[in-house]
């Protein structure tokens, strides 16, 4: 999946699933920052990331002219339940479910980075960085036990 791909915002506003609100609009404000920077000739990349866990950092800076602006993010496809059993096996004293009922095994789609990778960008965390970092902050302020 990549820039080509866009969430049908009809089908949203018509059978409004649940948390429908959220991926129409962003899907209308890229829209609309996609419309602006072409009106104003500016070359625009962005990041709309499905899940958001901490910060990344570009390789190089971007020149002004090759694009707006980044919005940091983590890279990676995978599924809920994937991610429940990666939970389950790296943080046992927590007990996380894995049956995840009608959640996929494997995800559906393949979000691809490679835009972002030639432009520079790195990813800074892998994730199990990521959630190391997560529970030990959750720790530290009697989130977890």
């Amino acid at each position: 999946m990549d820039e080509k791909n866009w969430t049908d915002v009809e089908f949203l506003t018509s059978e409004k699933p649940p948390t429908w609100g959220y991926p129409a609009s962003k899907t209308l404000a890229e829209k609309a920052a996609w419309k602006f920077a072409e009106e104003n000739n500016i070359d625009l990349i962005t990041v709309i990331p499905s899940l958001m866990i901490t910060g990344a950092k570009p390789a190089r800076n971007p020149e002004p002219q090759k694009c707006a602006f980044y919005i940091y993010a983590v890279g990676g496809n995978t599924s809920v339940a994937e991610l429940a059993k990666f939970l389950n096996k790296r943080y046992p004293q927590y007990q996380v479910p894995t049956d995840c009922g009608d959640f996929p095994s494997k995800a559906k789609l393949v979000i691809t980075s490679e835009k972002l990778s030639s432009e520079g960008f790195s990813f800074k965390y892998g994730i199990e960085e990521i959630y190391d970092q997560t529970v030990e902050y959750f720790k530290a302020n009697g989130l977890l036990n």
